[in-house]
């Protein structure tokens, strides 16, 4: 029996940085590399990516790394990587056509670097290893699942799925796999578990019932959000819109993009004539067809930022009146609750009718309880590792697997640094010392903002900056002017006069106390102005704004 090692680097204990690590002996695959919306706190960085140290002193036992579908939180980290660990990369069809935009984006030319497309029936020989894939249902098309197949058995990778059965064929789970795979032998399944704690809805009919009843009985031209990424939600939208002869129009940068590619490539389907461009807004164009459908998309809060843009009458291509009708297919997401609900007070000041779909029905295509007891049933493997989740998602697979009997000390909760082992021995699980954090990309600057960084913005935010700026001879250490203050997001000086003396005077101190010395270290005399100041401020205010001493050097006298 081969040592299989299986570990994560991201997607445990969180929502995004899907990055899972399969070892056979000396051989490593990689299962997917995604990137995590930062989380508010973050002040400016656009984007987290997972420490993938460990890859890169690994890179030459590394055989491939293999994609499951085109989400950015499963595939968007491989760009900002994929230098360091140019290794060959598999993907379905549509999966590496975003990849392959996502380069784009990063000014890389796909052309450089080793990108293989799959379909379901490749098999990926590695001598005593072999990938194959098979076939998920999500809410983008040809999601698959990775197999890498050992003498000891499979290991199963599902990425996202659900069990849906109203798709068409691009998104269609291939169960005769799953049972062939299940018969075969299967080690482990790592399975999604976002969902674990959902109960199975039939959301789908429940949707196009609501669709159909807003579209009948509306007046005038629809306005619908969808997050970006959705696209079999999209393409929903599309059908019911063409079903009542309605023009159909796209807004969101990002979701032009992928919806252009989609379109290319024949997952999108709709007519040429019934897609229309909007122009910008002026005397002669309000694009206010009222048999027009406009789907705003966009990722997280995007949707409500540009329903509040058309509701101020400050958008380029929409002003919503109160002809309009506005059907809210975005569940707010962690940390746009307020947004959300500022946006809802904007357009019933707009006096539109507006239609917010509930959560119960906006199914996110992710394996709810009764879909994981399936996969368990179906593939039936030797041990259960939860993937795709926080802890809580994680452990309630330990509950499913108390439901259906399966013994639950086979259900293994790992955290990101992990690793299961399995050996001829009995399976054991520990903690390796590779890195497993976090790098942190602020615009095309990766790995340089760390934790000093986010506090120093975080700062920012609260309390503000104050600037000292003082012009000094370094010769004679005489002060030639100054020291003049100014501050921004702090207090108004010229309202507060005490507080304007009191860094005055501390400035003062600490130069009585630095300049007489004969050798001045002005890194310490800056040191000293921002300790003294800070502590001045922080005992008459309680606030503790970032202070930046400026001293300038100047010969004459």
């Amino acid at each position: 029996m081969p040592e299989i090692k299986i570990g994560a680097l991201g997607g445990l204990g969180e929502i995004g940085k899907n990055l899972y690590i399969v070892e056979v002996d000396e051989k490593i695959f990689v299962l997917d590399c995604g990137i995590k919306v930062p989380p508010s706190e973050f002040f400016g960085i656009d984007t987290i990516i997972p420490d993938y140290k460990y890859l890169k002193d690994n890179v030459d036992r590394i055989e491939g790394i293999f994609l499951t579908h085109a989400h950015d939180d499963h595939i968007n980290a491989l760009a900002y990587m994929i230098d360091d660990i140019n290794k060959d990369v598999y993907a379905s069809n549509f999966t590496m056509a975003l990849v392959m935009d996502s380069f784009q984006i990063e000014k890389k030319d796909p052309a450089n670097y080793k990108l293989h497309v799959v379909n379901e029936d490749d098999v990926i020989d590695f001598k005593d290893v072999t990938v194959s894939f098979f076939r998920l249902t999500h809410s983008v098309p040809e999601a698959f699942g990775i197999s890498i197949n050992t003498a000891d058995g499979s290991i199963l990778y599902t990425g996202d799925y659900s069990f849906d059965q109203n798709v068409d064929l691009d998104y269609r789970t291939s169960f005769d796999k799953l049972s062939m795979l299940g018969n075969s032998g299967v080690l482990a399944l790592l399975s999604d578990c976002y969902g674990a704690r959902n109960i199975s809805t039939d959301s789908y009919q429940e949707l196009l019932f609501k669709l159909n009843a807003i579209f009948k009985d509306a007046p005038g031209r629809i306005i619908i959000t969808s997050f970006s990424n959705d696209l079999r939600r999209i393409q929903q939208i599309i059908d019911v819109s063409l079903k009542y002869n309605k023009k159909v129009a796209i807004i969101g940068r990002k979701t032009q993009r992928l919806v252009d590619i989609a379109i290319n490539l024949g997952y999108i389907k709709i007519p040429e004539e019934s897609l229309v461009s909007l122009r910008y807004i002026d005397d002669k164009n309000s694009n206010n067809n009222p048999d027009m459908v406009v789907i705003v998309a966009g990722d997280r809060h995007e949707p409500y930022f540009m329903l509040q843009r058309m509701c101020k009458k400050i958008d380029r291509l929409i002003n919503i009146t109160s002809l309009d009708t506005i059907i809210t297919m975005t569940t707010p997401t962690d940390g746009s609750e307020k947004l959300a609900a500022k946006t809802l007070d904007l357009l019933s000041r707009v006096n539109t009718r507006i239609h917010t779909l509930s959560k119960k029905i906006l199914e996110t295509s992710h394996a709810t309880r009764e879909e994981i007891k399936m996969m368990i049933n179906i593939t039936k493997p030797k041990y259960v590792i939860p993937v795709k989740g926080e802890f809580n998602h994680q452990y309630a697979l330990i509950d499913i697997a108390n439901e259906i009997h399966y013994d639950i000390n086979r259900v293994i909760i790992l955290d990101n640094g992990d690793f299961a082992i399995f050996n001829k021995s009995e399976r054991e699980h520990k903690i390796l010392s590779f890195p497993a954090g976090e790098i942190l990309i602020d615009g095309n600057v990766a790995g340089d903002v760390n934790s000093v960084v986010i506090h120093d913005r975080e700062q920012l935010s609260k309390d503000g900056i104050l600037l000292v700026i003082a012009n000094l001879n370094p010769k004679s250490k005489n002060i030639l002017a100054g020291p003049e203050i100014a501050s921004r997001g702090f207090i108004n000086l010229k309202d507060n006069q005490d507080i304007y003396e009191g860094i005055i005077d501390s400035f003062h101190k600490v130069s009585e106390k630095m300049l007489v010395n004969r050798f001045v270290n002005w890194n310490d005399y800056k040191k000293e102005i921002k300790d003294e100041i800070s502590r001045f401020l922080y005992k008459e205010l309680q606030r503790s704004p970032v202070i930046i001493p400026i001293i300038i050097a100047t010969d004459e006298e």
